[in-house]
């Protein structure tokens, strides 16, 4: 996430294109961190990018809407980088296949109980110092999760 002149997060750069991929199984080709863009052009032709696995993030929701606007501040920089990813919705185990490799996984969906609250109001993250200082030690905010994975049967 780039920071505005405000010190705001930037609302483009709310979702990487990784967070993009792993969540929705997609990053347009469009997308400012695909590959493609690097050129400024679409003309290297990669298009699309897809992963088969359905993952989501444990903390989309869980404290607010959407995922966590913020796990590091530096300079420069201000944004989540860290997730706990966790298997699809709700309900049945799925079977992911990655058709170009050949692998097989089962995905088995796992409940959120809990996650570790973060040291700002979710709504107010530009209000947070930067990090590290003498409070926060890492450049990374700790998260966590306690959550469910049923034994499959």
């Amino acid at each position: 996430h780039a920071l505005d002149a405000d010190n705001q997060l930037d609302e483009r750069w709310e979702r990487s294109a990784a967070y993009q991929l792993l969540s929705s199984g997609c990053t347009p080709s469009e997308h400012p961190e695909h590959p493609d863009s690097f050129l400024g052009t679409t003309d290297r032709g990669l298009g699309p990018l897809r992963c088969a696995l359905a993952l989501r993030d444990a903390y989309a929701g869980a404290l607010g809407e959407g995922p966590l606007p913020l796990t590091t501040h530096a300079d420069d920089f201000a944004g989540c980088i860290d997730y706990v990813w966790v298997g699809g919705a709700a309900g049945e185990a799925e079977e992911s296949h990655a058709p170009a490799s050949g692998l097989r996984a089962c995905i088995v969906p796992a409940t959120v109980l809990r996650v570790l609250e973060m040291p700002y109001q979710v709504g107010a993250p530009h209000a947070f110092g930067k990090i590290p200082d003498a409070r926060w030690p890492s450049d990374h905010l700790a998260i966590g999760a306690v959550i469910h994975i049923p034994v499959p049967t």
